[in-house]
């Protein structure tokens, strides 16, 4: 099965998703929709389950040792596990902040195999503009670049994760361990590039204010779990669940004993190798 051909975006359904790595419980019966073009935040501690759920829709949990994964993922109402993976990350494009190549030329030449030298350039260049980063970039794409600065690093995996046209985009807590500035930086990025309406996002973060931010709609994750999802705006002033409200104001003691842990423990959906 093919999915549609870029520049279109690419809705998604998730029923009954249920994932174990070993005896480790990852997401637990989890369901929800985003419509063609829309975004939707995922929010939830450490270990809720936000790595796994975006692993799985890009079927990279099915090649961790140990896991298992039941229920069904639909990507334009096509079952992932009939698409090859491939084609399948073609269009869904999960990023990984972590350097694969050493040049700018040699990253995106990655997400690029098969194509002309002349071809890869080209995209290079759209790619490092549309990330912001062709400007310091230009006249040393076959030189290695700072690998060591986070949000050069972000950057450049965002570039080779758009270097395919992908129609969902997978962030998963993708800000982490940046300051201010580089969170900023790195959001503004992002919305610029959704503003050409060819991209669905699913954004993971754990942080609430960033999720308020960057989507309309949000879910909250917890023990692999969706506790509540809706408008941003309402799960902000009027959450319905209490575990929720507890997660959205800081008050992680009150989530604990919700969820029944101690204060010694993080809420967990398992850890992802």
């Amino acid at each position: 099965m093919m999915l549609p051909e870029p520049p279109s975006p690419l809705s998604v359904t998730v029923k009954n998703l249920t994932a174990r790595v070993d005896k480790e419980q990852q997401l637990d019966n989890v369901s929800f929709e985003v419509a063609a073009g829309d975004t939707l935040a995922i929010v939830g501690p450490v270990n809720s389950g936000k790595s796994a759920l975006m692993w799985a829709i890009n079927r990279l949990l099915d090649e961790v040792p140990g896991a298992r994964v039941e229920g069904q993922i639909l990507v334009e109402g096509i079952d992932v596990t009939r698409i090859s993976t491939r084609s399948l990350r073609r269009r869904v494009g999960l990023l990984i902040p972590t350097p694969l190549a050493r040049t700018p030329l040699e990253e995106i030449g990655l997400a690029l195999r098969g194509h002309s030298s002349e071809e890869i350039g080209e995209e290079t260049e759209r790619v490092l503009r549309l990330v912001g980063l062709w400007q310091e970039m230009r006249g040393r794409l076959r030189r290695p670049y700072d690998a060591t600065d986070p949000v050069i690093l972000r950057l450049m995996a965002l570039a080779r994760t758009l270097a395919t046209s992908p129609g969902l985009l997978l962030l998963d807590d993708p800000t982490r361990g940046l300051d201010s500035i580089g969170r900023a930086r790195f959001e503004d990025t992002v919305m610029a590039a959704m503003a050409a309406g060819t991209m669905t996002l699913i954004w993971a973060t754990r942080e609430p204010d960033q999720a308020g931010r960057i989507s309309k709609n949000m879910a909250f994750l917890c023990c692999g779990k969706i506790i509540e999802m809706g408008s941003t705006e309402s799960l902000f002033e009027r959450p319905e669940d209490p575990r929720t409200e507890s997660f959205l104001t800081g008050n992680y003691k009150k989530l604990l004993s919700l969820i029944g842990r101690s204060s010694s423990q993080e809420p967990s959906g398992g850890t992802i190798p």
